[in-house]
């Protein structure tokens, strides 16, 4: 029997990965070359709706369904009809989907801007039917990223009390190690990575989680008392708007 240390290991493939890479993968969801999108397709060539029905909740089933047939239904009319119809349909789809998981949806993207690794690294596993090569490159990379900080609180931690400075350097090594472990822990545990702490700016962009913007960000007037600021990156900016419920 192999050990579970490879499937533990992928479990946090989407933190590490955002880690190392432009989290862009929240932004890949509303391609046209998307995995929504190409499902959304195949149930139109297929005539078959409950083929994209998998990306929407229980609750949003029926505008679904709807969307679906007023497509079908005009689709048939000319070329400009059925790319209407189409796109209307991936709209749909697409922001149902994005509103189910709090993602900010802006409209469809065009195809070709390239996926983000951890998707086509998913696809290419799931195609292959098996988890070994993207777990060792996962482990691999969490390593990498382990040793980084270690070594870097090491090296401060021999120097904290020479000076204030120093030590504040040290402190702040020393936040970001605990922190890189315990975003390690939490997403193998199944649960959200926590927020980096206020005392450390984070390595790398936090994507789905509450956010400061920077000065002069324009943001839409909040419609609550408790709105939660997000950001998320999209086409090589970041994004920042409001969310009022749960992130997920």
């Amino acid at each position: 029997m192999k050990p579970k240390t490879n499937i533990l290991t992928v479990a946090i493939a989407t933190m590490v990965l955002g880690l190392a890479f432009p989290a862009a993968v929240l932004a890949q969801y509303d391609a046209m070359d998307g995995p929504i999108v190409k499902d959304a397709q195949a149930a139109i060539s297929k005539g078959d709706v409950a083929i994209v029905l998998k990306w929407v909740p229980k609750a949003n089933e029926d505008e679904v369904r709807k969307a679906f047939t007023k497509t079908m239904a005009v689709r048939n009319k000319g070329p400009d009809a059925r790319d209407l119809a189409d796109n209307y349909f991936f709209e749909t789809v697409v922001r149902l989907y994005c509103q189910a998981t709090n993602q900010l949806y802006t409209g469809l993207r065009p195809a070709g801007q390239g996926m983000p690794p951890e998707m086509t690294d998913a696809d290419k596993a799931l195609a292959a039917g098996r988890v070994d090569d993207l777990a060792k490159k996962i482990s691999s990379a969490v390593e990498t990223a382990l040793r980084q900080r270690f070594t870097t609180a090491v090296e401060a931690q021999k120097q904290k009390d020479n000076s204030i400075e120093a030590g504040r350097l040290y402190a702040s090594a020393y936040v970001q190690l605990v922190d890189f472990i315990g975003s390690i822990y939490q997403v193998i545990a199944g649960l959200p990575p926590p927020m980096p702490s206020p005392r450390v700016q984070p390595t790398a962009p936090v994507i789905a989680q509450p956010v400061t913007p920077p000065p002069g960000t324009v943001l839409p007037a909040p419609q609550s008392n408790t709105p939660t600021i997000q950001q998320r990156w999209n086409n090589g900016t970041y994004q920042y708007y409001y969310v009022y419920g749960p992130i997920y």
